[in-house]
């Protein structure tokens, strides 16, 4: 099991826990402060072409997709295995450093509506080419 990326001080947008507006149902992948080997990560293209690399990607609608297996744990809780979609579309930058890449949060949304995960951490680890770990603690 590798980590391949961490997010600290979860806002309450990547929790789908909008008071006003319409919650997005997916979490950002961006920089985030991340760095591998202490140099930060190019967020347009570290998810799409490192960490999800190995997935099966198909073109839908003018994007990529593909969807992979999570395992999801909430502080030491393991709250199962949970086939999620990743989506990827270099265009969302927009000259703007905007992300690129988004994990739909799908059937597991339900266990992520939390308000007293708001501050929290999330690791993102991989177990192989199509299995993963969301780590939030």
């Amino acid at each position: 099991m590798t980590v391949v990326w961490r997010k600290n001080n979860l806002p309450t947008g990547d929790l789908q826990l909008l008071s006003q507006g319409h919650s997005s149902g997916v979490l950002r992948l961006t920089q985030a402060g991340y760095t591998v080997n202490g140099s930060s990560i190019d967020q347009t293209e570290y998810f799409r072409n490192f960490v999800f690399s190995q997935l099966a990607w198909r073109s839908i609608d003018g994007k990529e997709m593909a969807s992979a297996q999570f395992n999801l744990r909430i502080e030491g809780q393991e709250l199962g295995i949970f086939n999620l979609e990743i989506s990827h579309k270099p265009s969302w930058e927009s000259g703007q450093n905007n992300y690129t890449t988004g994990l739909h949060w799908g059937t597991a949304t339900k266990h992520i509506q939390r308000n007293d995960l708001v501050g929290k951490s999330l690791t993102l680890s991989k177990i192989s080419g199509d299995h993963f770990i969301i780590d939030i603690t």
